[in-house]
């Protein structure tokens, strides 16, 4: 019994001084990174949707034709200004950068703490040539975070672009983040 009180009393000594390496420093999460992948098995090519711009277009051609209700001639319009549109949205698909050229970075810069404020770090590096409109939506918690909010971000190339968001943790515990 007297050997097991004098280990912990090293223990404790050697914690006061600080000279214990496997000491937690700090109840700040490890930060997280991940490289975007193509979803689904047909990966980049059919992971594409259109943007809301895109269906606007594909509706204006569509009450552009009404008429041809009328005069059946002028159903041709609704085919070419709808093939105009599927063939620049095509384009538009092939212009995007390869999913592996996007790499997410999540940090913690406090710690959670119940009720307080804590600020969260997610920075966006990608490696394309182009400017890239990015929205992030982390997948914490939801005793984190009630809702994900969606944060929209311009990425330049090979430059990191950085947000902060502030959660404020409503439950105690441990708990597991989701992904990037």
């Amino acid at each position: 019994m007297a050997r097991n009180r004098s280990a912990k009393a090293d223990s404790f000594a050697a914690l006061r001084n600080g000279t214990k390496k496997d000491v937690m420093q700090t109840l700040i999460p490890e930060p997280a990174n991940a490289i975007a992948q193509p979803v689904g098995r047909t990966g980049r090519w059919a992971g594409y949707g259109l943007t809301p711009l895109a269906l606007f277009l594909l509706l204006g051609g569509f009450l552009l034709a009404v008429p041809a209700f009328w005069h059946p001639r002028l159903i041709w319009f609704l085919f070419a200004w709808d093939g105009a549109v599927v063939v620049l949205a095509g384009v538009d698909a092939a212009m995007l950068p390869a999913p592996r050229t996007i790499e997410v970075t999540r940090s913690f810069l406090d710690s959670p703490q119940l009720g307080q404020a804590a600020r969260i770090e997610l920075s966006v590096v990608q490696q394309s040539g182009g400017l890239l409109d990015v929205r992030l939506t982390d997948d914490l918690h939801s005793s984190l975070v009630a809702a994900p909010a969606t944060l929209r971000v311009q990425a330049f190339p090979r430059d990191a672009v950085v947000v902060v968001q502030t959660i404020f943790p409503r439950e105690r515990g441990d708990f597991a983040l989701g992904r990037v």
